[in-house]
């Protein structure tokens, strides 16, 4: 890659697999310091990535009309990139980075649609074990130098500024102490709604730490089941929000308790503490 190079990175697919790739942004661009790195993602993602100081761009792909799909992909071309990466690896993204029209469109060797490539990646060599190791594994084989990569969310002003706003129209205290319970899950993940009220009840009893309730879209169900097992008047506040207003919030929290899952590797990558 030359030194000024546009470059698109595609990375598609849930919020867990876009925090993950957070942790190539910084690499790339002090590698490269006078390249443009343009991030594309889908709307839920978005605000994982706006922050982040070594992006310069970051592109939302929506499922909208045919029109709107061709005025997309019609903007792709017109950007006119050196360099597009797919590291989604599934057939949206290969289409994306064959219609970017970039000089070299790289992927994986063994990706589904790799033919869509021009630059085949083979990475296996570096033996990939978690996700995170496919991220670096990718970039790392086109020059790019890893330390000990890391996933990184920047929490903005802005997002803490919301999420003291939201917590102060919830009658909430911003400056006592708290921490997140997240019980939200798909029904074959799902811890017993009995075990996360006993934390909830342990941690207010024994520390008067403040207890807030949130849950990911279409997952409120799952909240009224773990307040059905709280004890009688029990003090708690249910946050239903954005992303960026909900890691606005988290950013302050003592700790948070969820499942494997997007909201656990965003609360990583901002550093609370998360079980």
């Amino acid at each position: 890659m030359k030194p000024d190079a546009k470059i698109l990175l595609i990375k598609l697919r849930s919020i867990g697999d876009v925090v993950y790739n957070t942790a190539v942004y910084s690499p790339i661009k002090k590698h490269l310091p006078n390249a443009r790195l343009t991030v594309l993602v889908e709307s839920a993602s978005y605000e994982i990535v706006k922050n982040h100081p070594d992006v310069d761009e970051v592109l939302c792909f929506k499922k909208g009309s045919f029109f709107d799909q061709v005025k997309f992909y019609l903007s792709l071309i017109l950007s006119r990139y050196d360099v597009a990466i797919d590291m989604h690896e599934g057939t949206r993204g290969a289409v994306m980075c064959f219609l970017s029209f970039a000089r070299f469109k790289i992927g994986g060797k063994f990706a589904k649609r790799s033919f869509l490539y021009n630059t085949k990646i083979n990475f296996s060599d570096l033996k990939p074990a978690i996700p995170l190791d496919y991220q670096v594994a990718l970039i790392k084989k086109l020059g790019v130098p890893f330390g000990n990569p890391q996933p990184i969310i920047h929490v903005s002003d802005a997002w803490r500024k919301s999420a003291y706003d939201l917590l102060i129209s919830k009658n909430f205290d911003p400056e006592k102490p708290y921490c997140i319970i997240h019980p939200g899950a798909r029904k074959y993940d799902q811890w017993q709604y009995e075990k996360f009220a006993e934390i909830a009840d342990y941690f207010f009893t024994r520390f008067n730490l403040g207890i807030i309730l949130t849950c990911g879209p279409g997952e409120f169900d799952q909240v009224e089941k773990l307040t059905q097992c709280l004890p009688k008047n029990f003090p708690y506040t249910f946050i239903s929000t954005e992303l960026s207003v909900l890691l606005g919030i988290t950013a302050s929290a003592k700790f948070v308790v969820c499942h494997n899952g997007g909201y656990m590797h965003a609360t990583s990558a901002i550093g609370t503490p998360v079980a």
